[in-house]
């Protein structure tokens, strides 16, 4: 009944995944075919946190480092916080401590704002 369990939280964990991804393209090809590439600064004409995140990642990807610390140093951080943020309570976390996924959560999205703070300040933002 064990093993049932165990396939069963896998299942949801895959599904979630999936589901996100799928949101994830779905809101890609909108943006893409609205030219709207981030709807805050669309109608706002102010940046947002995660302005150049995409494009750091990207620069990640190709080992490009300088690139990824001009578009968005705090793309890596955000990024571990939303996947800790996500499975906090899925069984790809459940061992790890509360203390450390809450820690985790916490310095990713503030590293993220005092990157936005400290490039607003210096009009730094690709």
């Amino acid at each position: 009944m064990e093993q049932h369990s165990q396939k069963n939280e896998w299942r949801q964990v895959i599904l979630l995944h999936l589901a996100l991804l799928l949101g994830t393209a779905l809101w890609v090809a909108v943006a893409l075919g609205f030219r709207i590439y981030c709807p805050i600064r669309h109608v706002t004409g102010i940046p947002c946190p995660g302005c150049g995140m995409s494009r750091a990642l990207v620069s990640l990807l190709r080992l490009n480092w300088q690139g990824y610390w001009h578009n968005n140093p705090a793309a890596l951080p955000c990024l571990t916080a939303v996947f800790v943020l996500v499975n906090r309570e899925t069984v790809l976390l459940r061992r790890l401590p509360m203390w450390l996924k809450d820690g985790l959560i916490g310095v990713g999205f503030g590293l993220t704002l005092l990157t936005y703070l400290v490039r607003l300040i210096w009009f730094d933002i690709p």
